[in-house]
């Protein structure tokens, strides 16, 4: 798997000189071991093996750090990097800004394990040159600034939902800030020359086209103003006006009292207010000398959008089927799961059991006494949703398959067995009676547990760098020194064999960072591989104080100067 962001070579390795990175192929070796072996007549012959793991993106980050650490002079990252942001904005001419973000919050963090400040340093410097992270300043006015809006409205009729977030996001592509988005929000929402949706959504309106056309805020937007007008073809317009003829809305309700067809009535003029053409049966009957309420029914359920008003006569007369409102329940719950956009449900007092009739059990009551009910209502009606989620990418996630090993009918510690590593305390130093340092010197430990002499076996010992600060050449891990050894001679059964040793150095400023941590010590044989931890509390012990002669005890930072 290679890594989008970088030049790498078609294959085999780079001249030094060259700028790519180096191929890895599919595969990438993550371990060798080896194993030492006599034949029968005492020759000693040595096997190396190579474990292999899928090739992954982060192999190519690592390898672009370790690129970047050994750029010498350091100066001379900048030309490394172009060379590689080049390629980049050659092949994704629009997203040159991902580079930009994976090179700040992926490859500074790895130079940063490494603690190489030097190249930090010159790569942000490198990121504040190409000035792209941050947007430039806006040089419009105030009054241009409002009439980009408006332009925008008039490019994008069939959106009701214009939010100071969206202008600032979608409008002005964040290159304002959201409190300047609320001000312009403000100011377009009273100026009278836009449609208002609930009170606070801006929508397009014929005054936005007429107030542009005579300059606008600015009074300089007549040019612009054309220039996106003419870019609306009829079909637009067509599919604009069809859009606005869906907006039509009846309200179904039950006559329960004169105060509720009071309220019902002032929340009709309010919705109609708000750009949404509702209407209810009192608008129809006016229309009519002679009301066929029957047909004014079926037509009334015809409408893209319908309002159900719960309340306790409501229930009542749908659970009977009883009336005009038993005859609308009966059609709407056969419709209801066919069209599930179609029908609102609403109420003015909460969602008490007595007001929902038994086919509405379960469903989404919009509550307009609550603060949010508003919302909710416009959004549903106007089909615009709370949360608009990003297309699916076609880019999934992968994961590294779990290795399944080979069947070992012998367990390898049943061979060779891991003891407790032998300790030896070296020289000391103390001050006013507590330690300053501690010197050890450990040695892994194993006995042959197989019942038969075998040929040898590999190891490796993993101790925390603060603890053999001599052994400054090992392989690092996480932090951890790892010493790869091999015993190759023979090995008769139960026979103990210790390993290399290793110098250990306990100080008062590295004891806060080892204490609660392990040396793990690793056997790998022909029957497989198998770990043992020994925590360093336990394993290091001395007496309490330099001058004491009492019995050992484990370390503590009590013990040491310099560690309070």
């Amino acid at each position: 798997m290679k890594n989008e962001f970088y030049n790498i070579s078609d294959g085999g390795e780079n001249s030094r000189n060259s700028f790519q990175l180096t191929n890895l192929g599919e595969k990438i070796v993550f371990m060798t071991l080896g194993t030492s072996k006599r034949s029968g007549w005492g020759e000693r012959t040595s096997q190396m093996k190579d474990y292999y793991r899928d090739t992954t993106e982060r192999d190519y980050d690592d390898q672009f750090a370790s690129r970047i650490s050994s750029t010498d002079p350091p100066y001379e990252v900048d030309s490394f990097l172009d060379f590689h942001y080049n390629y980049y904005c050659k092949t994704f001419p629009e997203k040159h800004k991902i580079f930009l973000k994976h090179l700040k919050y992926v490859i500074i963090p790895l130079l940063e394990k490494r603690n190489k400040t030097v190249y930090i340093d010159l790569i942000n410097e490198w990121l504040d040159e190409k000035n792209i992270i941050m947007p430039k300043p806006m040089t419009l006015t105030t009054a241009e600034k409002l009439d980009k809006v408006l332009i925008y409205l008039v490019a994008n009729q069939e959106k009701h939902n214009i939010t100071p977030n969206a202008i600032q996001e979608y409008i002005f592509n964040k290159e304002i800030t959201l409190e300047e988005a609320k001000h312009l929000h403000s100011k377009i929402l009273s100026s009278g020359n836009v449609r208002v949706v609930g009170n606070r959504y801006l929508a397009y309106s014929t005054e936005t086209d007429l107030f542009l056309s005579r300059g606008g805020f600015s009074g300089d937007s007549k040019e612009a103003y054309r220039t996106e007008s003419a870019t609306k073809s009829t079909t637009e317009i067509n599919i604009f006006t069809q859009k606005e003829s869906m907006s039509k809305v009846f309200i179904s309700y039950r006559w329960d009292t004169p105060e509720h067809e009071k309220k019902v009535v002032e929340f009709t003029e309010h919705l109609r207010k708000s750009g949404i053409d509702a209407e209810i049966d009192k608008m129809l009957s006016q229309k009519e000398t002679a009301t066929n309420f029957g047909a004014m029914m079926h037509k009334a359920m015809m409408y893209p959008k319908v309002i159900v008003v719960l309340s306790k006569g409501y229930k009542t007369s749908a659970d009977t089927f009883n009336g005009g409102v038993g005859t609308e329940y009966q059609l709407i719950i056969n419709d209801i799961n066919k069209q599930g956009k179609k029908y609102i449900l609403v109420s003015f007092d909460g969602r008490p059991d007595e007001i929902i009739p038994f086919g509405f059990i379960g469903r989404d009551i919009i509550d307009l006494s609550k603060p949010d009910g508003e919302e909710k209502l416009f959004r549903k009606l106007l089909d615009q949703d709370e949360y608009v989620f990003s297309e699916v990418s076609p880019d999934k996630p992968s994961f590294e398959p779990v290795q399944i090993g080979e069947f070992m009918a012998v367990s390898p510690e049943s061979i060779i067995k891991i003891e407790v590593p032998s300790i030896k305390k070296g020289n000391t130093s103390s001050i006013a009676g507590v330690y300053k340092s501690i010197e050890f010197t450990l040695r892994p430990t194993f006995r042959n547990a197989s019942g038969k002499t075998i040929d040898g076996f590999a190891y490796s010992l993993k101790i925390k760098t603060e603890m053999a600060p001599e052994h400054y050449s090992q392989p690092i891990e996480d932090g951890y020194f790892v010493f790869n050894e091999e015993v190759s001679k023979k090995i008769y059964p139960n026979l103990i064999i210790n390993g290399n040793s290793v110098n250990v150095k306990i100080t008062g400023q590295s004891i806060y960072r080892i204490l609660g941590t392990a040396v793990t010590i690793t056997v790998f044989t022909d029957h497989g591989n198998y770990a043992k931890e020994f925590m360093v509390d336990e394993l290091f012990k001395v007496p309490s104080s330099p001058s004491s002669y009492g019995d050992a005890i484990p370390l503590n930072k009590d013990m040491f100067a310099g560690s309070w």
